[in-house]
């Protein structure tokens, strides 16, 4: 199974942990985990490239897609990155 995770950053512990948690159960379970994450910040030319990180993956060759909404900031690209998910129809957590 493939798996993406779609987060902006590890900044706080419990990204990390969540991201960590996820690991090790696709380890487990012989999942592969495909992590895209960025680092946005309040310069609005740096995000621009920092957030085309979400424009990389073909959702099509995903099993499953785990979106950490809440991690970027509010905006077009949280619409962007949901309209994508949507428009593959694959699950999403």
């Amino acid at each position: 199974m493939n798996i993406a995770i779609l987060m902006g950053g590890l900044q706080f512990d419990s990204q990390q942990e969540l991201l960590k948690s996820v690991w090790k159960c696709a380890k487990e379970d012989g999942s592969n985990l495909f992590v895209f994450l960025c680092s946005p910040s309040g310069k609005e030319q740096y995000n621009k490239g920092e957030l085309k990180i979400f424009d990389l993956p073909d959702l099509k060759v995903f099993d499953g897609v785990i979106y950490l909404e809440d991690t970027l900031p509010v905006g077009p690209i949280r619409k962007h990155v949901s309209e994508m998910i949507r428009k593959e129809k694959i699950p999403c957590s």
